[in-house]
């Protein structure tokens, strides 16, 4: 299964390319050295370290060897080359199944050639040296798989033995087309950066939007409950006709109830005379 950006498990068999007509031929390769060259602990253990590096294309390696430079001169021109994909996985077994798996690189030249592998055009490719003796091609060092446009064998891989490229006009035609490539690269990722961004901004604008809206309702289902708890707290209680009768005849009982202040005039009491005439004074 693929995860991410990485692919799932592709299978192919070294010894049959799927083409009849077009591509190079591989039935000059010791398939016996290429299956012990994957499975060898030189090859296994680049894997298991991250640092078997694929690119987008055979044209760098072409250009400037098997093992490629991060910066280079072209057409005049310095370019940045950064790996497009790294195998992950990869093994064969002796009737030269080869299985494999690859990550793509979040560099502009990866998410190309992710975009390429989902839309099913082009696939991985084999970079290996060699040595050849006698017209036979013997791989000494496995470089790991490159994505192409047109892969020499159909169900996955292509052209693994890279032979050389002679000549000032082959090697200008190839930096023109590299320089072209690049730029379409860079071009194209710039236009889906620029996307995202809109996008993005878009997305922010609408969620903005939304949340003032959101504040405006609330604001005004509060100014609402404010005002109908103001309404309420100004209205006076109404009474049926009976019961302020009834409220009326309560006060008069309580005014016949309370008890009238004493308005008799008290007795003013008389001096006793002294029978005995005498008053004793101390």
């Amino acid at each position: 299964m693929a995860t991410g950006r990485r692919t799932r498990e592709i299978t192919f068999n070294i010894n049959d390319r799927g083409r009849t007509f077009t591509g190079v031929a591989r039935t000059n390769v010791d398939i016996q050295t290429w299956i012990d060259l994957i499975n060898s602990p030189q090859t296994q253990e680049m894997i298991a370290t991250g640092s078997m590096l694929g690119y987008y294309g055979h044209q760098v390696r072409v250009l400037f060897g098997l093992d490629v430079p991060e910066t280079a001169f072209v057409g005049g021109k310095q370019i940045s080359i950064s790996p497009a994909v790294r195998t992950i996985e990869m093994k064969c077994d002796q009737d030269g199944n080869l299985t494999h798996r690859q990550e793509f690189l979040d560099t502009p030249e990866g998410n190309q050639a992710m975009r390429n592998y989902k839309a099913k055009i082009g696939g991985f490719s084999a970079a290996n040296d060699y040595k050849k003796i006698n017209n036979i091609i013997y791989p000494t060092i496995s470089y790991g798989m490159d994505y192409v446009l047109q892969q020499n064998y159909v169900q996955n891989t292509g052209d693994g033995m890279l032979d050389s490229v002679a000549g000032s006009i082959v090697r200008q035609e190839m930096e023109t087309s590299l320089l072209a490539m690049y730029d379409s690269i860079y071009s194209t990722n710039f236009a889906a950066h620029i996307a995202d961004e809109n996008l993005m901004r878009a997305i922010n604008a609408e969620n903005a939007l939304l949340e003032d809206r959101a504040k405006r309702a609330e604001t005004l289902r509060l100014h609402a409950e404010n005002r109908n708890a103001m309404l309420d707290s100004a209205l006076c209680p109404t009474l049926s006709f009976d019961d302020y009768m009834n409220q009326a005849k309560e006060g008069v009982k309580l005014l016949d109830s309370v008890k009238q202040p004493d308005t008799a005039e008290k007795e003013v009491s008389q001096p006793v005379a002294n029978p005995t005439g005498w008053f004793n004074f101390f």
